[in-house]
C-alpha cells in the first residue's frame, strides 16, 4: 500500500511543481486536497469498476459454460479500462489498477478450483501478456537510449 502512495503522491508533486512554475505561487492546501482527492478516489474507482467487472464475468459464466475465452480476455482488458476511467474522473488511475487487481487476485484466487482448465489457461494468458509487455518496454527503453545519444554525439560534435 506504500508505493501506491507513493506513485500518488509522486503525480500530484509534478503536477504541482508544473503549476508552481506556471503561476509562481505554490498552495499547500490546493495540493493537500487533490492528493487527497486523487488517492482516495483511485481507490475508490478501482474497487467499484473491479466489483462491475467481475459481476460482469460471473454472470457470463452462469448464462454461458463455455465463455472462459471470454472471461479471460475481459480479465486482461480490465486494467486498462480501470485506468482509463479513472483518468477521465481525473484521479490516480495507478492506484485504481492496483486496487482493482488485488480484487480480481483474490476473485480468480476463489475460483481457481471451480474452473481449473480455465484458471489454467488465463495464467498462461497473463503470464504471456505480461512477457510480451516487459519486453516492449525494454525494446522501448533500447531504442530512446539510442536516438538520446545520437543526439547528444550530434550535439557534441556540431558545437
Amino acid at each position: 500500500m506504500e508505493s501506491l502512495f507513493n506513485d500518488a503522491s509522486s503525480i500530484i508533486l509534478v503536477s504541482a511543481t508544473a503549476l508552481w512554475v506556471e503561476q509562481g505561487d505554490l498552495n499547500y492546501r490546493v495540493i493537500f486536497l487533490r492528493f487527497l482527492l486523487s488517492a482516495f478516489g483511485g481507490i475508490l474507482v478501482g474497487i467499484v469498476v473491479a466489483l462491475l467487472m467481475i459481476n460482469f464475468r460471473q454472470g457470463l459464466q452462469r448464462l454461458n459454460l463455455w465463455a472462459a475465452n471470454a472471461q479471460n480476455m475481459l480479465f486482461l482488458v480490465t486494467p486498462f479500462f480501470v485506468y482509463f476511467v479513472a483518468e477521465k474522473l481525473e484521479v490516480s488511475g495507478i492506484i485504481a489498477v492496483v486496487c482493482a487487481g488485488l480484487m480480481q487476485n483474490s476473485e480468480s484466487a476463489n475460483c481457481r478450483f471451480v474452473h481449473p482448465r480455465q484458471f489454467h489457461n488465463g495464467m498462461v494468458t497473463i503470464n504471456m501478456v505480461r512477457e510480451m509487455l516487459n519486453n516492449i518496454v525494454f525494446v522501448i527503453l533500447g531504442i530512446l537510449i539510442v536516438r538520446i545519444l545520437r543526439t547528444d554525439l550530434l550535439h557534441s560534435t556540431v558545437g
